[in-house]
């Protein structure tokens, strides 16, 4: 992966779907409550990222986990690459901190925030509007599909503060 795709990220993208361009002014309604964590991810070999992973509004509340590579901590104005991966178990958005020696994701996680979310968008292509309610993330964010020039993967998303 190009090192440079958040600096030139405005360049990168063909298509994204786009906000409503009245949703600046207007109320957003919560359609429901779940949890998110954000941990801190020194993986042996992707190297440090961070994973976003929010519980799901289905029956089983599966979670939707998004690796945030080559970033500061998420949280400011600027506009995050977000991957998907596969989804994990429940008790992921409840996980501290934790060591894993082999496989896949091997490495140190450490937890830097948890805690509920409002959910005002989640649709079926995962794009989500919702608002952290942590410690510290606060606010209204948005995840979207993104779509970037010479790649045919539909896991790659951007994450974003609203304006």
């Amino acid at each position: 992966m190009n090192n440079n795709i958040l600096e030139n990220i405005n360049d990168l993208i063909l298509e994204v779907v786009k906000e409503d361009s009245a949703a600046q002014n207007k109320e957003y309604k919560v359609i429901a409550r779940t949890k998110f964590i954000l941990h801190r991810h020194d993986a042996n070999r992707a190297g440090i990222h961070y994973d976003l992973r929010l519980q799901q509004l289905d029956g089983d509340k599966k979670v939707l986990s998004f690796a945030i590579p080559k970033a500061d901590i998420p949280g400011g104005r600027e506009k995050y690459l977000a991957v998907t991966n596969f989804l994990h178990e429940p008790k992921w958005v409840d996980i501290d901190d934790i060591d894993i020696p082999e496989g896949y994701g091997a490495g140190r996680i450490e937890l830097l925030e948890k805690g509920t979310m409002d959910i005002y968008k989640w649709d079926k292509k995962n794009n989500i509007t919702f608002s952290f309610n942590g410690k510290h993330l606060k606010g209204i964010y948005h995840i979207i599909r993104a779509k970037f020039k010479g790649s045919d993967k539909d896991n790659q998303y951007l994450f974003f503060a609203a304006k």
